[in-house]
This record gives structure tokens, C-alpha cells and sequence, in this order.
């Protein structure tokens, strides 16, 4: 019998591509039993920030490869280059981040199929004289 494939597209920065989607594989393998199988990539882009400088995710291979995935799942985890207290503006971020889900869902329409989006929190930061903000 056939067994279905789910598919889990990880977005984001140097947090996505040095860490989690490789545990997540390893962790679902292990529990989710013969009823289905995951397949999960790592979309990550080191230096990536929702907004669209320095480094915009969304101009990025990997996001484009997230859109023609068509993943049952999308994770995003980005933000935290976008803290840089440089860099922040609240409302650009949540505009431009914003923008990224629609494309998400968009992508979703063209492939017959809607994923379900899980937008990850970045790290907190606990001390207050780094240079990244935290406001996020």
C-alpha cells in the first residue's frame, strides 16, 4: 500500500539552516509511526531578514523553492537579523512579513493545496547591550 508523503518546508535564517530540520526529520521518523511518511527541507539562508535589506528572504533560492515545493507545511523562522537596532522598524517588519505569508498561500492556490503556515518566535534576547533589539 501506498503511503503518503507529507512534505514540511522550513524557512529562514542561519537559525533554519545550521539547526532544527534535521531533528525534525529525525524526530517524526521516529515517532509517527507506518501511517505516513515526512519529508523535510531546509529552506534556511544565513543572514536572511523579512525585510527586504539587507539580505530579504523572499528574493532568495530557498524561498523560491519553498513556493514550488508544494509543501503540506510551511515553517518560518525569521527575525532575528531583522532585530538589528539598525535595521528595526516595526511596521516595515510586520508589513514585509505579512507579504511573505500571502506569497505562502498563493503559492498553496497554484498548487491546489493550502499549507499550513507556523510562524516560529526567534530566540529572546536577555542582555541590553547587544546590538540586536529586543522589541521582536
Amino acid at each position: 500500500e501506498d503511503i503518503p508523503v507529507l512534505t514540511i518546508a522550513c524557512c529562514g535564517d542561519s537559525l533554519t539552516e545550521a539547526g532544527y530540520p534535521r531533528e525534525l526529520q529525525r524526530t517524526l521518523c521516529a515517532h509517527c509511526g507506518h501511517e505516513v511518511s515526512w519529508r523535510v527541507l531546509n529552506l534556511g539562508a544565513s543572514g536572511a531578514t523579512v525585510r527586504e535589506k539587507p539580505l530579504g528572504y523572499v528574493k532568495s533560492r530557498p524561498f523560491q523553492r519553498a513556493l514550488e515545493s508544494a509543501a503540506d507545511v510551511v515553517a518560518v523562522l525569521l527575525g532575528t537579523n531583522d532585530a538589528h537596532q539598525a535595521l528595526w522598524d516595526e511596521d516595515d517588519f510586520i508589513a514585509q512579513l505579512s507579504s511573505l505569508v500571502r506569497q505562502i498561500q498563493e503559492s498553496g492556490d497554484r498548487h491546489k493545496r493550502s499549507p499550513t503556515i507556523f510562524l516560529g518566535v526567534p530566540p529572546p534576547l536577555y542582555h541590553t547591550d547587544h546590538v540586536l533589539s529586543s522589541r521582536l
